[in-house]
């Protein structure tokens, strides 16, 4: 069972009985607590937590537990910036600071965006449609991506764990071992030939036979120490000359309600649209060709960018992308596109993976959201999948999203 989204409110209360603590009390139960319980979050404050013991330690571990925390900074108070200092130094991202309209952000934090606030007049409805955006925001594309100082500085010194392994070290030794296992193909396939040439010569196919063997074994030995795996059992197959199953490869206008029936003929794995989708059954084995980095799944025929683009981009800036990414020959080739959203779906998994993604942990966790070719139908929006949330939706084609290209060749060569 999954665990309810928390939403931690960190701000000032003032004394019980005063005019600002009737205030501040205002502002969370009328402002802030029910914007954030609309989309789906158990939302306290400091004072509603029931405790025996040290209320420090109860706050320490809400800042530390919770998916979301709303800083008020309104009065600068100094309990509330030590708090915010805490959550930064824990997280990049899901922290929405807000103040009161006439006061300015401190300077170390001035450059990040805060939502100014009234209780005047219709001051109340525009903070409450802003911070829900500001939310929505969030969940959709700022998971990742640092909303404070602290990560944006310091980046990746802050993620690195002593005993764990970096995505570009996990990528290199997969490479590795494929080639080990390509290397143990070709010596098989070489044994193969000498038998042939060497039926006459018993004695010399002898000693041919028992060298080979040798150095099979050998690189048995080298493969099991860099992957840890057992040694194939059979050369592998060319990966898309075996394909089982084709999807839609050709761009196409599509509405939620066709969607619905296309997640739910697939078995898509949706958490919008068909949350009980068990996912495609793929079957990936990456590769790397030349210099470039490929996911193949023979399940689908399809060859997947391992990564994408560096940075998101508008979808006419995706579709230049892609010319560019063919007229460059990545991997030898030159039929690169955007997927449909049948064929990006495919890659949806229903479970989340090491990343936080749902999708396999062979590809690039940057490329956290994607473009495809389709249209929403009856609307200029663009349909996209979210590997961070799990789904599909349509998005402004303005609006900022990741490219990965795929292409439906009939060989890996």
């Amino acid at each position: 069972m999954n665990q309810p989204k928390r939403c931690f409110v960190i701000m000032p209360f003032g004394q019980q009985g005063t005019a600002e603590y009737d205030r501040n009390l205002k502002i969370y139960q009328l402002m802030i607590k029910p914007v954030a319980e609309n989309h789906g979050y158990e939302v306290v404050r400091g004072d509603e937590l029931e405790h025996m013991g040290n209320i420090t330690r109860d706050i320490i571990e809400l800042l530390h537990e919770c998916d979301l925390v709303i800083a008020d900074l309104s009065g600068k108070n100094a309990n509330v910036f030590y708090e915010l200092g805490v959550r930064h130094a824990i997280y990049k991202s899901g922290t929405i600071p807000i103040m009161q309209k006439g006061e300015q952000l401190p300077f170390d934090i001035a450059n990040y965006r805060a939502i100014f606030y009234s209780s005047e007049l219709d001051g109340p409805d525009l903070f409450k449609k802003e911070l829900a955006r500001r939310i929505k925001a969030f969940e959709n594309i700022g998971r990742r991506k640092p909303d404070n100082p602290v990560h944006d500085i310091l980046g990746e010194k802050l993620s690195a764990v002593p005993g764990c392994v970096k995505e570009e070290e996990y990528s290199k030794k997969l490479n590795e071992i494929e080639t080990l296992r390509k290397s143990k193909v070709q010596l098989e396939q070489s044994l193969k030939m000498k038998e042939s040439e060497m039926k006459s010569v018993h004695g010399e196919k002898d000693k041919i036979i028992t060298d080979l063997q040798g150095k099979i074994k050998e690189l048995e030995n080298e493969l099991k120490k860099a992957s840890n795996i057992p040694a194939a059992k059979s050369p592998p197959v060319d990966p898309l000359s075996q394909s089982v199953l084709k999807f839609r490869d050709k761009p196409s206008k599509l509405s939620v309600e066709e969607v619905k029936v296309m997640l739910n003929q697939h078995n898509f794995f949706d958490s919008d649209y068909n949350e009980n989708g068990k996912g495609f059954n793929n079957d990936f084995v990456s590769d790397t060709i030349g210099n470039d980095n490929v996911v193949i799944d023979k399940a689908s025929g399809l060859m997947w960018l391992q990564g994408g683009s560096e940075s998101e981009m508008e979808l006419s800036e995706a579709k230049e992308w892609v010319k560019e990414l063919n007229s460059k020959g990545y991997a030898g080739k030159n039929d690169w596109r955007l997927p449909t959203l049948e064929e990006a779906m495919s890659l949806m998994k229903p479970e989340e993976n090491e990343n936080g993604l749902y999708i396999s942990d062979l590809f690039d966790k940057r490329q956290s959201w994607i473009w495809t070719c389709d249209n929403v139908k009856g609307s200029s929006r663009a349909w996209a999948v979210y590997f961070g949330s799990g789904r599909c939706g349509g998005s402004v084609v303005c609006g900022g999203i990741f490219v990965r290209a795929v292409r439906s060749g009939q060989s890996s060569a």
